[in-house]
């Protein structure tokens, strides 16, 4: 076969050309820092460097998320502690005002304290995050939860709950709405409510507490006296009117049924009848407004002051339920915040690993760069060097 030399020309050329391509390629990775600058490359780490980049992104993406939910609990955790100390305050106020010694003025300047403190715990019902949603609206976050008609407080949110994606298979309740914090607070003391009958005519103050297990129901205690020379007696009836227990009683005793401790102090009338009924959830709000109307009620003889602090001492009892209640909140957003910091952890250190990875499969190798690069040098210079002695070479010269 003939080899003209054109042909000749035409093979030196192209190959000092490839070579000249080559060392670009390596000249602007070396510039770069990147073996993998297009995917013609190496298409299947093009590939996956394109996954893991997406992957990367979904971390990023999960940090913000959790610097989003951490301002958002702790936010949330400061108006509850803000809650909680307006509670005290109150409970406070409710111990001062349950002293036999005060008068209804004494109560009624009591009262107007905790009507403020009630509207400072709205307030902090209605508190805003960072970007100007209410925290406790559930879903609803742009309406604020809490309000008044005529005097009555309303829920305007709902029940929903914020979850944010934290991590590929995490996610984290960033918020809890105003109806499971505020308005799902026990009656009583979270396991029974007590009250006197407005009837009643004589000076027994009734208190109670849990002992064992109590049997869920509405019970009617009341005291016989048929004559100022009998014995006081007492009956306690469940709610279809079975006698549970009966027996006498003296200023102070304790009256044991179905798993509840009530004690008595002074003297019933003949007739006087207390209820205790299992606890049902209420809007804090609505107990505290029922307080203030209560202290405003003037209390102007013996059985009047009785109810009062028979009452008082239920009160007492639903704010310690409520400001257990937030406590119990508060401990759940604790979890919440240990969750964020562990996910956080995880985050990062799958960061660090998917980083490492396209690092692996684009990042260049330098020393292996400038050997490739002499390689590619030296290559070139034969070409050239080649390419010259072919355009010398002539049959004239040999004649």
């Amino acid at each position: 076969m003939r080899i003209s030399t054109n042909q000749l020309y035409r093979q030196s050329i192209d190959t000092i050309i490839d070579r000249q391509n080559r060392l670009s390629d390596l000249d602007e990775k070396i510039a770069s820092g990147k073996k993998l600058i297009n995917p013609s490359d190496d298409p299947v780490g093009a590939v996956r460097v394109i996954g893991m980049t997406a992957e990367l992104a979904a971390y990023e993406q999960y940090a913000r998320n959790i610097d989003l939910a951490r301002a958002q609990i702790s936010q949330e955790e400061t108006a509850l502690a803000q809650a909680g100390d307006t509670m005290q305050r109150v409970r406070e106020l409710i111990v001062q005002a349950n002293n036999a010694t005060l008068n209804d003025s004494n109560r009624h300047a009591i009262a107007t304290e905790i009507d403020s403190l009630n509207d400072e715990l709205m307030a902090l019902a209605n508190t805003k995050d960072a970007t100007g949603e209410y925290l406790f609206g559930g879903f609803q976050a742009d309406t604020a939860p809490f309000s008044r008609n005529a005097g009555v407080v309303q829920y305007n949110g709902d029940q929903g709950q914020r979850l944010v994606r934290i991590g590929t298979t995490a996610q984290v309740a960033s918020r809890d709405n105003g109806f499971s914090v505020f308005q799902q607070i026990p009656t009583g003391n979270g396991t029974f409510a007590m009250d006197a009958s407005n009837s009643n005519a004589g000076n027994a103050v009734m208190s109670g507490s849990v002992s064992g297990t109590f049997v869920p129901d509405t019970y009617t205690i009341e005291f016989i006296q048929a004559t100022p020379t009998d014995p006081v007696t007492y009956e306690v009836r469940d709610s279809s009117a079975a006698l549970v227990t009966s027996g006498d009683y003296s200023d102070g005793d304790t009256i044991d049924f179905a798993g509840a401790q009530m004690r008595f102090k002074g003297t019933p009338a003949d007739g006087d009848t207390f209820t205790v009924e299992t606890s049902t959830n209420r809007d804090i709000f609505s107990s505290i407004d029922d307080i203030v109307a209560l202290l405003d009620n003037p209390a102007p003889d013996s059985p009047n002051e009785a109810r009062l602090h028979t009452r008082l001492n239920e009160a007492l009892q639903t704010i310690d339920s409520a400001m257990g209640h937030f406590l119990d909140v508060r401990a759940e957003l604790g979890v919440r915040l240990n969750r964020l910091d562990n996910q956080e952890d995880v985050n990062e250190g799958a960061t660090l690993q998917v980083k490492k990875s396209i690092s692996a499969v684009e990042d260049l190798d330098y020393g292996e760069a400038i050997n490739e690069l002499n390689t590619q040098l030296f290559a070139l210079e034969a070409a050239q060097q080649t390419y010259v002695r072919i355009t010398q070479l002539s049959i004239f010269n040999y004649l």
